[in-house]
């Protein structure tokens, strides 16, 4: 009796001892380490960047890997409309949405990451932008319930005004990813529109180049941001250069591109540019630069006219 009294004791005992406060049975079980984050929500102005950190309540000998996505969007909020230190992801491999991963190392406790809505040149007024935060991959770790949303109240720039050149024309596929506009080339083969090169300055009114290259980058789009308080008034001349061709193309058709001009805070507009077509040849010389609006600015109102400053195109 006493000996079956003692294996009974003993029994409690473990599970006694399994038991914890801070471990779900399903922890126990997987023994995955649990993610928390510092914060689910915080306050941000479009363009900059929110920083989260990652705890784990335990290090794993394994990678530990979630996905970030938007959870809702609409004309205004795409599947593209922010980005993150991560890495992109989408169906094509096998992570279903398309968002981003971001990882702890193996042994680690800790990692942080950033998440950024990007500076659309569109007035949206303020906003909130809200992520699903998983564990992906196997589930090395496990998410928190409280942390498997991010929302972010995403607010317009204020107190300055942005310009932006795109003639990229990516598009969203059915299935949610990205992929670049094509035209046909002289050669008879679709060519990305991502192989020209186009360069944008402002010039004020004594001719000189006040944006110096800061939109001559390589980039698409190319973009140029003051504040301000760092632009005097003038008359400044929004000039365009096409730097580098790609592949001729098979007409004379104008060139898809488009500038938009945001008053942050006051005002947005769309300006297709149809200086250039198919045919046109890049050159580094500045031979091919052209004005193709003025902005005026007077205290901290802004006025978008044509280049020949015979139209009033905003506000």
């Amino acid at each position: 009796m006493m000996f079956r009294n003692i294996l009974l004791i003993a029994i409690l005992g473990f599970f006694a001892s399994c038991s914890n406060d801070d471990e779900s049975l399903e922890d126990i079980r997987t023994g995955k380490p649990v993610a928390t984050l510092d914060k689910s929500q915080a306050d941000v102005v479009e363009g900059e960047s929110v920083t989260f950190t990652i705890t784990l309540d335990r290090s794993s000998v394994n990678v530990s890997r979630f996905k970030i996505d938007l959870v809702d969007y609409d004309e205004t909020m795409d599947l593209y409309s922010y980005d993150t230190s991560g890495s992109p992801v989408g169906n094509d491999d096998s992570f279903g949405a398309p968002g981003f991963v971001v990882t702890v190392p193996a042994f680690a406790t800790t990692a942080e990451f950033t998440i950024t809505p990007k500076q659309n040149f569109e007035l949206d007024g303020n906003r909130t932008m809200n992520f699903h935060f998983t564990g992906v991959q196997n589930m090395n770790a496990v998410v928190d319930d409280a942390f498997t949303t991010i929302s972010l109240n995403v607010a317009d720039q204020q107190d300055a005004v942005g310009l932006q050149l795109d003639w990229a024309n990516t598009e969203v596929d059915l299935a949610g990813n990205l992929i670049d506009g094509e035209y046909l080339g002289e050669d008879g083969a679709l060519h990305s529109y991502q192989d020209w090169d186009f360069d944008m300055y402002l010039y004020n009114s004594a001719g000189d180049n006040v944006s110096d290259f800061d939109a001559a980058t390589g980039d698409i789009p190319e973009v140029l941001v003051f504040d301000n308080a760092a632009l005097p008034d003038d008359t400044y001349r929004v000039v365009v250069d096409l730097y580098g061709s790609g592949t001729l193309g098979a007409s004379d058709m104008t060139f898809p591109l488009s500038l938009k001009v945001n008053a942050f805070g006051s005002w947005d507009y769309s300006l297709p540019v149809a200086d250039y077509t198919f045919l046109d040849e890049g050159d580094d010389s500045g031979a091919n630069m052209k004005v193709v609006a003025l902005l005026e600015k007077n205290g901290n109102n802004y006025t978008l006219k044509s280049a020949d400053g015979q139209t009033v195109l905003a506000p």
